[in-house]
């Protein structure tokens, strides 16, 4: 009489497909939290119109409901010109200072255990105007 066993060791990557499987349907089914982070002076632009004023004074403010915070246990802000720092929820704002030039601004934080992403572009730029002389 032939017994028909199997191995723990065969059955061990079918386990892990499935909780690999389950952790992804999770992360599927769960909404990215509803986070607002804002430019105190405007909407992540800088128009420097005089020559002595060419650094931006960035301010960024995270207006995100309490009901959010509670459940977010960290930010990271990578701020497009090699700075990075990590900020807990009462660490806003953040202030920066910006040279001439644009930036990718990226803030992951970690809501519930999974961590999302939010970009910005940062915009700190002398307005180029070109004029045509109509005669």
């Amino acid at each position: 009489m032939k017994r028909f066993y199997s191995s723990p060791v065969k059955s061990i990557p079918k386990l892990m497909s499935l909780i690999l499987l389950f952790i992804n349907v999770y992360k599927l089914q769960t909404q990215k939290p509803d986070c607002n982070f804002n430019d105190t002076n405007g909407y992540f632009y800088h128009w420097a119109f005089d020559g002595d004023n060419r650094n931006f004074d960035f301010e960024l403010t995270n207006s995100t409901s309490s009901e959010i915070k509670s459940k977010i246990t960290n930010y990271e802000n990578q701020r497009g010109d090699g700075e990075t720092n990590t900020i807990s929820n009462n660490g806003f704002p953040q202030t920066h200072i910006y040279p001439d030039s644009i930036f990718n601004l990226f803030i992951k934080m970690t809501y519930e255990g999974i961590v999302y992403d939010f970009s910005y572009i940062v915009y700190d730029t002398k307005p180029e105007f070109t004029a045509k002389i109509v005669t």
